[in-house]
């Protein structure tokens, strides 16, 4: 578990994850962030993203945590 972004894949596989680029956030002055988190994700739980949220500040123009 690494506990930062990834960018998305629709063909995940908790048996056998593919390696997705990490997202760097560190670099960019201005841009709007979509978060979209896994009620259950093993990758990066509700509590972290959380966090990442709050540092966040507001980049983040929409928030949803969803069961899947």
């Amino acid at each position: 578990m690494t506990q930062r972004f990834q960018e998305y894949t629709d063909d995940w596989d908790f048996e056998n994850p593919p390696h997705t680029e990490l997202m760097d956030f560190g670099r960019v002055k201005e841009m709007k962030v979509a978060m979209y988190v896994g009620l259950f994700d093993r990758t990066c739980p509700v509590t972290q993203a959380e966090f990442i949220r709050t540092q966040l500040g507001n980049q983040v123009s929409h928030y949803v945590v969803a069961p899947w």
